[in-house]
């Protein structure tokens, strides 16, 4: 399965080799074997129901789970993944530009998601504010591999404009993949859309 739609697609930034992935003691839920390729410039939106898989495979790629069989290969000197929800101390007296520095190593100027708001507290910011700011944070480090899950979760209108102009500006480098249940997200970045299911019936064909 073509996942870049251009045919020459960039080196291989992440490979799984016959992998199963789930959750450490929860071995009768998991998911595999999953053989995949991402290559630089990958743009790929993981849909499908809750409860395929989706952030299971996006965490298993950024490391933060181990593979339960299989072979995981990183040639990506700098990914980032950003989950769904991060908890915020009820007190917590850091500011955005203090929350962009500690992702991304440096200050960066207000851009289209984060305009207004890098002077605030962390813990004064609404749902949807700190989801902007967390998003600004993932896109300033510059990942060669940018893992999200649910990105426009808890944006209005405004922020969900502003994520996409951002996203539109990534370098064409960078591989972006996303679980996403917004389709205008998907259509007004061109993204290639695959489920859990077709990515295991393109691992068995490969196989």
């Amino acid at each position: 399965m073509l996942l870049n739609r251009n045919p020459e697609a960039g080196p291989v930034l992440v490979q799984l080799n016959n992998a199963g992935i789930g959750y450490p003691g929860a071995i009768q839920t998991s998911l595999g074997p999953v053989t995949l390729k991402i290559r630089s410039g990958d743009r790929v939106a993981l849909t499908g129901s809750n409860g395929t898989g989706k952030s299971l495979l996006l965490k298993t790629l950024a490391g933060q789970i181990p593979l339960i069989l299989g072979e995981l290969q990183r040639v990506a000197r700098r990914w980032l993944f950003l989950a769904q929800e991060h908890p915020r101390p009820d007190l917590w007296p850091m500011n955005g530009y203090d929350w962009i520095k500690a992702v991304a190593g440096h200050r960066d100027a207000e851009c289209a998601l984060s305009a207004g708001l890098l002077n605030k507290r962390l813990d004064a910011l609404s749902g949807g504010q700190w989801q902007r700011v967390r998003l600004s944070a993932a896109i300033a480090a510059a990942p060669e591999l940018l893992l999200l899950d649910e990105p426009s979760n808890h944006l209005d209108d405004a922020g969900r404009a502003a994520l996409i102009k951002q996203l539109a500006q990534l370098p064409a480098s960078t591989a972006l993949w996303i679980t996403t249940h917004d389709a205008k997200l998907i259509t007004s970045l061109g993204l290639t859309q695959l489920t859990m299911a077709q990515l295991q019936e393109a691992s068995a064909d490969a196989g």
